[in-house]
């Protein structure tokens, strides 16, 4: 990931790329320029708590540097670091100012403003499914890849982040079989199941019959997948999910179990 100062010179005379590329601002940290095939793009990006965020400032084309800086640095940053997403800050429509206009155009919609003010997806846990989790790993984990290891590193990641989904459910396509723990309730799996209806319970009759229908290394490559959800969903808190469901081996045996997972247990609402 270049690292150098975004000038108005400098992203002038960028070419433009058939893979996102990243370069990070020098004087102001957070403060970066993504590089597409058809766009450059500012963005400020900053933790708060361990929760990365990341808001699109604007494109090049329409925003200069100067003014993408300064939005950045005296807006954006210090409101991310606060734990606040700012595209739920509320500001003057009026006047034509640069600051006015960016804001303009990344505030959210009152509804998202609402949801983002309160740092986490306002939805009833009965309704948060696996697959919507899983969405928000995906785009947590591929942009802390881009930002920590650059563009490469997130792309040989897709892959084996697909395979993941496709255990769980989500892919598009499958064979005659299905997804793995599909049954006659759920065909698509555990994708839309609700989070909190995955109980130690179900995770056990779920090994056993992965075990034994499709092979004990699939069912191994399962639940590693589940232990990735779970450790993401326990970790952010941006579902009502505080530990991982238990998986009891009955067999006896114990081999390929995921270890040091804890009984499942809701959080109470924000």
């Amino acid at each position: 990931m270049p690292h150098t100062k975004i000038t108005q010179a400098f992203v002038e005379g960028l070419p433009f790329h058939d893979s996102t590329d990243w370069y990070h601002d020098t004087e102001l940290a957070g403060f970066n320029l993504s590089v597409g095939r058809r766009s450059k793009t500012y963005y400020a990006a900053a933790e708060n708590d361990g929760r990365f965020m990341r808001v699109k400032i604007g494109r090049a084309d329409v925003t200069k540097a100067n003014e993408a800086r300064a939005v950045a640095r005296d807006i954006l940053l210090p409101e991310i670091r606060r734990g606040v997403d700012p595209r739920s800050k509320y500001f003057d429509d009026t006047g034509d100012t640069a600051y006015a206009r960016i804001m303009r155009g990344i505030r959210m919609s009152d509804e998202k403003a609402d949801l983002a003010l309160r740092g986490r997806r306002k939805k009833d846990a009965d309704k948060v499914t696996v697959g919507h989790v899983w969405g928000m790993y995906e785009e947590y984990h591929l942009a802390r890849l881009i930002e920590d290891q650059g563009p490469e590193k997130a792309n040989r990641a897709k892959k084996h982040i697909a395979e993941q989904r496709r255990l769980l459910g989500g892919a598009e396509k499958y064979l005659k079989d299905g997804p793995p723990a599909a049954t006659e309730d759920w065909p698509n799996g555990w994708w839309e199941r609700p989070i909190q209806s995955i109980t130690p319970e179900l995770c056990y009759q779920t090994w056993r019959n992965l075990s034994r229908t499709r092979g004990r290394r699939t069912a191994q490559l399962f639940f590693t997948s589940v232990k990735v959800l779970f450790n993401y969903a326990v970790a952010k808190e941006e579902v009502q999910v505080s530990e991982h469901p238990l998986i009891i081996d009955m067999a006896g045996n114990g081999r390929g179990l995921p270890k040091g997972w804890q009984a499942l247990r809701p959080t109470n609402p924000v």
